[in-house]
């Protein structure tokens, strides 16, 4: 059962309030680098979430298609019962914010920098929000253990699947919100700005999914002895570093 918040007599899924907190407080972010124009940070955040939600969408259903979708088609839009992939999020994402750039007329340099720098603080951020939100929802949880004296307290914990079971897990949710963390101080606290941050940080977000992934127990196909998610996290991190390199020049 996704946990919920009632704001206003609305019964609104934390998942979902915790990834709009995280866009909303980004794009202000964002807005205050920038300069930019509302109409236009307006455009280039609609444009992105859409496409977000889409590649995000799609990358779910590609993963549990065989699993669930094969026999539910009809639930494929039904985004509100939960289901995104990040990798298909970042994606879709991408591609949403180019084509919006090229409709207002923002210039797109060499690896995106001049576009992409300023929203790196919003890729960490919204990694942040989807942990928070995983924990509340429940997805990507851990491993079970045998048992919590075994481990250290941030570890593990007494934790629940999306079948609502719970048992003594790693807590693979605090992983992933520690990582996110630690990639808000990687962007916020140097002073001077890095060409192709935006990059560095999707690669470093990157390899830290792909570790935690050893720890999950959320079920997905498996590809070469790893997860399939494990699989796309290689993938984009190098993308993400020949784009850093490329940005560098």
């Amino acid at each position: 059962m996704n946990a919920t918040l009632v704001v206003f007599g609305l019964s609104i899924p934390v998942f979902s309030l915790s990834l709009v907190a995280a866009a909303l407080i980004g794009v202000g972010v964002t807005a205050r680098l920038t300069g930019w124009r509302a109409g236009v940070l307006v455009d280039l955040a609609l444009a992105a979430g859409a496409g977000a939600l889409i590649g995000g969408r799609a990358e779910h259903v590609a993963l549990h298609w065989s699993a669930w979708f094969s026999a539910h088609p009809e639930e494929i839009a039904r985004v509100a019962l939960g289901g995104l992939g990040w990798h298909g999020a970042v994606v879709g994402g991408l591609i949403g914010l180019f084509a919006a750039a090229r409709f207002v007329r923002l210039p797109v340099s060499t690896g995106g920098t001049a576009l992409l720098d300023p929203f790196a603080p919003a890729l960490a951020l919204l990694a942040l929000g989807g942990w928070i939100g995983c924990a509340a929802a429940p997805c990507a949880w851990g491993k079970e253990v045998t048992t919590l004296a075994d481990y250290p307290a941030w570890a593990v914990g007494w934790t629940r699947d999306v079948y609502n079971l719970y048992a003594p897990r790693y807590n693979t949710q605090l992983f992933g919100a520690a990582l996110a963390v630690l990639l808000i101080a990687a962007v916020w606290l140097p002073r001077r700005a890095v060409a192709g941050r935006f990059w560095l940080t999707l690669a470093l977000l990157s390899a830290g999914m792909f570790f935690i992934g050893f720890w999950r127990a959320d079920p997905v196909p498996v590809v070469f002895g790893l997860r399939a998610d494990q699989v796309a996290d290689a993938v984009m991190g190098g993308v993400s570093l020949a784009f850093y390199r490329l940005a560098r020049r």
